[in-house]
């Protein structure tokens, strides 16, 4: 634990000295001493990638996910959140079905699979995965990613947005507090 906090920091120290490479090596670090979190491996993907070395930290992602996936959805979700920093979006897609094939009843993995179908305007898989999640997951955490889901859906079909007309809720007009659909 704080061993990978005193790297992260060390890290990020070098690289506002421009020391990149000794930075890279502390995010690296980092990473490897709490595996399991995927913050320090997206730091390290950051990196990496600021200095043209995406290729290798991949690599150890995904034998990472190969070591870990069978026992948490974490792995998974780390690669593809990395595979989408890298705009692989169909290579993120397939990381979080490797992962769901290895864990198929994981309800954190089911919920970022649901987000990830959502910006991808997949949403009747969204909904799918998030009917599957359903009995996984705390109540909160399944209605913030329902919620995240409806609100990703109309902008599919908004062409503008219409305030409500007085007494009129949004959320009836289009699922999403924030935005009314209009027929123009």
């Amino acid at each position: 634990g704080a061993d990978a906090v005193g790297a992260h920091i060390w890290a990020g120290i070098c690289w506002s000295a421009g020391e990149f490479e000794e930075a890279l090596e502390h995010y690296r670090l980092a990473a490897c001493l709490q595996e399991r979190r995927g913050g320090y491996w997206l730091s390290y993907v950051r990196a990496a990638t600021a200095l043209g070395r995406s290729g290798e930290v991949l690599a150890r992602l995904e034998e990472r996910f190969e070591r870990l996936g069978g026992t948490s959805g974490e792995p998974a979700r780390t690669l593809a959140e990395a595979y989408q920093q890298l705009d692989r979006t169909q290579d993120a897609v397939r990381a979080v079905e490797r992962g769901l094939e290895r864990r198929p009843a994981d309800g954190g993995l089911l919920v970022f699979a649901a987000d990830q179908a959502g910006r991808s305007h997949r949403l009747a898989e969204a909904e799918s995965l998030l009917e599957r999640a359903r009995p996984r997951v705390s109540e909160n955490e399944w209605r913030r990613a329902t919620a995240r889901s409806v609100c990703s859906a109309p902008t599919r079909r908004a062409r503008r947005w219409v305030p409500p007309k007085p007494g009129m809720t949004p959320s009836f007009t289009s699922g999403c507090p924030n935005l009314a659909l209009s027929e123009a």
